[in-house]
């Protein structure tokens, strides 16, 4: 798939890279917004090393191989110019299951420090067969960071892989701190990240101990960069991935502005804007090669895909929430149902005596719009709910929580 053929290349020719295309693109009602926070790794001198970035549109424990894939492409594809990184190091969490992703040789190996997960209570059988991924992913020239938990015996053969070891002195005593960070020293040459310092105290003996990295709230408070990114349909994405040559691939890029426009921020996440003067889609193409293209489409493809799955459990989800409103025994059903909606929102049984599906609290659990908007009210309403014969909430209250219901047909209906 991909390969150039010379029939094709007169489909592509005449495509020219268009010079508005990133005002184009901008002014787009397809873009959306991630809220991405990274937290800053400093060194001891208080030059910043690199960043740590994380996913604020997820809880944090959802932590999945789709979401890490969505912050691969949020990294590469942001609207504005800068990388959220710049020329520093780029440190991203991961599931084990990430490590086989194909997104990761898009990403730029000179910046990328993958920070490994332990294994849990499967560490003694898994730790040799998940070696060989490690020494790959090594080989390819990505940096690898380990929490303190590669220090432990069952963990050895990961060890000599280790180019970043973090200690969370959040969880130490200072006497166990700085036996740990000695321990570490005498067993790996890796640099040592002092992770979580909250208190100066903490700060302090990290400094006096050599410490190569400092992060925490104490160093540098995690700070929350919005990141604007434009998604293709997933039909866009499988017409892509269907063409048969570069040339036509170049052709259909050019078609659609999202995935060109994608396209270019690619080439400049990856530096190969200034490395390869390219002035058309198709050179581009041919710089990226076949290989490269095939990961970037598979990318796009696992985001959109992901995305229109929440869209389909986000409507499942206000069926069920609708469904419990209208089984209420209570008057109010659109006051029942925004009380579902805040006990999904908060995960706070308390709020409501109904325990919802797992799905439904999934789903509207990321507080995507609008149904943040009616947290509020909800909980105002908590009150009349546990005291039915009390005051009934102000008018301009309920219809603001009918509004709920009314979303709730248009999500049914859509």
């Amino acid at each position: 798939m991909w390969q150039a053929r010379a029939s094709d290349k007169a489909a592509a020719s005449s495509y020219r890279l268009p010079m508005a295309m990133t005002t184009t693109a901008a002014n787009s009602q397809l873009l959306q917004t991630v809220p991405i926070a990274r937290q800053a790794l400093v060194q001891a001198d208080g030059a910043i090393a690199g960043f740590e970035l994380f996913n604020r549109s997820r809880p944090h424990n959802g932590h999945t191989m789709d979401s890490d894939a969505a912050l691969a492409f949020t990294t590469l594809s942001h609207v504005e110019p800068e990388a959220l990184a710049g020329q520093q190091l780029l440190f991203l969490n991961c599931t084990h299951e990430t490590l086989a992703g194909e997104h990761l040789a898009l990403l730029p190996l000179h910046q990328v420090v993958l920070e490994i997960p332990l294994l849990g209570h499967a560490a003694g059988h898994e730790v040799q067969i998940r070696l060989p991924m490690l020494q790959s992913l090594r080989n390819r020239g990505l940096r690898l960071a380990f929490d303190r938990f590669v220090l432990e015996s069952a963990y050895a053969p990961w060890l000599p892989l280790a180019d970043f070891i973090k200690i969370d002195l959040s969880t130490l005593s200072p006497e166990r701190a700085v036996l740990l960070l000695q321990y570490a020293r005498r067993l790996s040459s890796a640099s040592l990240v002092a992770d979580k310092i909250e208190t100066t105290s903490q700060l302090k003996l990290a400094r006096e101990h050599r410490v190569d990295l400092l992060q925490g709230f104490a160093v540098a408070r995690p700070t929350l960069s919005p990141a604007r990114i434009m998604v293709p349909t997933l039909a866009q994405v499988r017409q892509l991935l269907a063409q048969p040559s570069l040339p036509l691939a170049a052709a259909y890029v050019q078609r659609h502005a999202v995935l060109a426009y994608n396209l270019m921020r690619l080439m400049r996440s990856l530096h190969l804007d200034a490395s390869h003067a390219c002035l058309t889609i198709d050179e581009m193409l041919q710089v990226l090669g076949p290989q490269q293209l095939g990961h970037w489409a598979n990318l796009m493809r696992s985001v959109t895909h992901a995305r229109v799955s929440e869209a389909s459990q986000d409507r499942q989800a206000a069926m069920q929430a609708r469904y419990i409103a209208m089984q209420s025994e209570l008057d109010g059903a659109p006051i029942a149902f925004a009380v579902a909606l805040a006990a999904a929102l908060t995960h706070d049984p308390q709020i409501s005596s109904r325990q919802l599906p797992q799905q439904v609290q999934q789903a509207l659990g990321r507080q995507a719009a609008p149904t943040a908007a009616y947290l509020q009210q909800a909980q105002a309403a908590e009150a009349w709910l546990a005291d039915p014969a009390g005051p009934a909430p102000p008018a301009a209250q309920l219809r603001q929580l009918r509004a709920a219901m009314q979303w709730a047909d248009s999500v049914q209906a859509s």
